[in-house]
């Protein structure tokens, strides 16, 4: 299959012309007020009499690099953020941007690269640490519902199957990431009814198609989770334990730790959601553990590893509309993730990253007890025949492995030449299941392989942004 995508954005004037006097080397980073890097921001060298001598873009590190003569000043803008303006009496620079009134975002699931949300192209909503502590919705997908063109149904309560369906694609048309590990069963479903917010700093959902990135599992929409890191302003590791509870017996509480020793750094948590919902037997009970951890291994090359489990057990009650409800069903479902990246920003311009994961989900959907036949009633109606129940024992297991190697150059960082960056990704899964029907009793194994390579090339200017790219399957 090749799926191509071409998005742009644009707003006209081009920057005016610059020349640079090469006396010296002015180089820097650019940051937000918590110390995370702005990739893209616009950097403007300036001589005494504030004329323009040259232009740049940062990078997604925040790093520029610029020639200035003896006496010059740096400016760097980002929609945004305040402008900041400071003096080139040090090296290297540190530029901090605070928040402007109408801040901005930097999501990474439109381009798989860094990137400002109004630069993309494309139909961003992230929700941000901050959104999280503020709403304190436990599960994903009732924070998802509050996306435009986002449709979340449950069958039932909390813990029950739980479909996304995105500018009315269909639920298996949208790809689940984990800070890149992709979290799709085969065929491309997903069931949110276990995924949790817990230990999460950043949702993102990209609305519309994205298979030249992602595969063909993007064809609606792409929704990437990103864990929690360390503040590492501070100097001491961070602790953070909370309970709440509520009515139908709901109960929530967890702790999690967070810190940074030399060039290790660590977040690590725990979480438990309990609710007795409103129906008899739609009980949900949700434990969660994370972790993500991080190496230093130069001033260029970063490891890091992510760990999360989720278990859940949830009763299911079938259809309590019109008749009673089923009391011995019920649904457990253990999923384990975890992956390892390596991120190498090689030279000033070549960045690399290659990662591995495995995503393991393992279900079980069990009813052992054949209740005796009811007929659905509403007030003075009754349904035609009677309904039957029937049970079933099953099991899945579902393994999902996934390699990816990434790398990002930048063709240029002149602004008046246009920032060009290319990527290159090859990606592969392995995807394996097992479905056993416990009380036939037979067993069905399947397996597939996919490989992906894709080409992407992003032109920046200073009010002006392009995206194209394209993808072979097989």
């Amino acid at each position: 299959m090749i799926s191509v995508i071409v998005v742009s954005a644009a707003a006209w004037l081009a920057s005016p012309a610059v020349a640079a006097a090469a006396d010296r080397e002015v180089s820097g980073t650019v940051v937000d007020q918590s110390g995370q890097p702005l990739p893209r921001a616009y950097v403007r060298l300036l001589d005494p009499a504030r004329a323009q001598d040259a232009a740049t873009f940062a990078d997604e590190s925040g790093r520029f690099r610029l020639h200035a003569g003896a006496d010059c000043h740096v400016e760097v803008s980002l929609t945004g953020f305040q402008t900041a303006d400071v003096a080139c009496d040090t090296a290297p620079l540190r530029v901090v941007l605070a928040v402007a009134p109408v801040h901005e975002t930097v999501v990474v699931s439109a381009t798989r690269t860094e990137a400002p949300a109004d630069q993309v192209g494309a139909s961003v909503t992230a929700f941000t640490a901050a959104d999280l502590e503020r709403k304190q919705i436990p599960l994903v997908a009732d924070l998802l519902r509050a996306s435009p063109g986002v449709m979340v149904v449950r069958s039932g309560g909390a813990g029950a199957q739980t479909s996304l369906f995105v500018r009315g694609g269909e639920s298996n048309y949208n790809k689940v990431l984990l800070d890149g590990i992709p979290l799709n069963e085969p065929g491309g479903t997903f069931n949110f009814s276990n995924l949790t917010t817990d230990n999460l700093e950043r949702v993102e959902i990209v609305r519309g198609a994205h298979s030249a990135l992602f595969g063909s599992d993007a064809m609606a929409s792409v929704v990437q989770l990103v864990t929690r890191r360390p503040d590492r302003s501070r100097a001491r590791p961070q602790g953070t334990v909370s309970f709440e509870g509520g009515t139908y017996g709901t109960m929530r509480g967890g702790a999690a730790a967070s810190g940074a020793s030399g060039r290790f750094d660590y977040v690590a948590g725990a979480q438990r959601f309990t609710t007795d919902n409103r129906e008899p037997n739609s009980a949900f009970d949700n434990t969660t553990l994370s972790a993500n951890l991080g190496l230093t291994i130069s001033d260029t090359a970063v490891v890091r590893f992510i760990g999360r489990g989720e278990r859940e057990h949830v009763g299911t009650p079938g259809q309590t509309a019109f008749g009673r409800p089923d009391l011995d069903a019920f649904f457990e479902r253990s999923d384990g993730i975890g992956g390892m990246a390596f991120d190498h920003q090689v030279t000033t311009r070549l960045r690399q990253r290659a990662a591995y994961s495995l995503a393991a989900s393992d279900q079980q959907s069990t009813n052992l007890v054949a209740d005796p036949p009811f007929v659905p009633r509403f007030g003075a109606r009754a349904a035609p025949f009677a309904f039957s129940d029937f049970p079933f024992d099953s099991r899945t297991n579902l393994h999902r492995h996934h390699a990816s190697y990434q790398a990002d150059w930048r063709l240029t960082g002149a602004a008046r030449h246009g920032e060009h960056l290319v990527t290159v990704l090859a990606d592969w899964d392995g995807e394996r299941a097992t479905l056993e029907n416990r009380l036939a009793p037979t067993i069905t194994r399947a397996s597939r392989n996919n490989v992906g390579w894709s080409l992407q090339h992003q032109a920046l200017w200073h009010r002006l942004f392009t995206t194209a790219g394209g993808r072979v399957e097989h």
